[in-house]
């Protein structure tokens, strides 16, 4: 197995169709054969299965204690088309977030895919004159990242 790591990204969140862009990668195990293009915050998969894996963290910097959170997956930019499983990240007070909302999901992105370009895209965006921003969380243990896992014989 060889493993892409990307990491590093404070853009604030604008909106739905955002394109997470990391700044950082680095190879884990072994030379990945994936590249990333940090500008388009774009990957390009070999012709192997790779299982993506994205979790963001953000930091609320402004606003209300209402009821917030992000969706993220993954989108194939060669097919036009979203894959995998939609992760939801919510705000620091659940116990407001599951008076307002039932759907529960898990908060990291996970897809499988071969020789496409793929991208993390924030898919829906709910908050309440609030200011989010990306991994701003010098003091918090949490970052966004991203691993691409690729399979060879």
């Amino acid at each position: 197995m060889r493993v892409l790591h990307l990491s590093d990204v404070t853009d604030t969140i604008t909106g739905a169709g955002q394109i997470v862009k990391f700044t950082t990668s680095a190879n884990l195990t072994n030379t990945p054969s994936a590249t990333y293009n940090s500008t388009l915050g774009q990957v390009t998969l070999p012709d192997v299965q790779c299982v993506l894996r994205a979790g963001l963290e953000y930091n609320k910097s402004a606003g209300s204690n209402s009821a917030y959170f992000i969706d993220v997956q993954w989108y194939d930019v060669t097919n036009t088309q979203y894959i995998g499983s939609k992760a939801r990240v919510k705000g620091y007070r659940p116990d407001i977030y599951y008076t307002a909302y039932d759907l529960t999901c898990d908060e990291e992105a996970i897809a499988v895919a071969q020789n496409v370009i793929v991208e993390c895209r924030i898919i829906t965006l709910q908050v309440s004159n609030q200011v989010l921003i990306l991994d701003n969380a010098a003091t918090y243990s949490g970052e966004s990242r991203a691993l691409i896992m690729e399979y060879h014989d």
